[in-house]
């Protein structure tokens, strides 16, 4: 799971530099738009992360 937080968060500053350094306004558009992309895979990933330390419950703390 760091693995991909790491590259997605890679990717999202890839695309925001290339988006930067882009003449083109519909290329600048697109690089945006994947940076935007990896940004919201990244969210999705935390969310996931955080339900499952919420829902992780030991077998002795079960039995408390």
């Amino acid at each position: 799971m760091e693995a991909d937080l790491l590259y997605y968060a890679r990717r999202s500053a890839e695309e925001r530099a290339a988006a930067a350094l882009t003449p083109n306004e519909k290329a600048r558009l697109a690089h945006l738009e994947l940076a935007r992309r990896y940004t919201e895979q990244i969210a999705r990933i935390e969310v996931e992360r955080r339900r499952a330390e919420f829902y992780v419950v030991t077998a002795a703390e079960a039995s408390l």
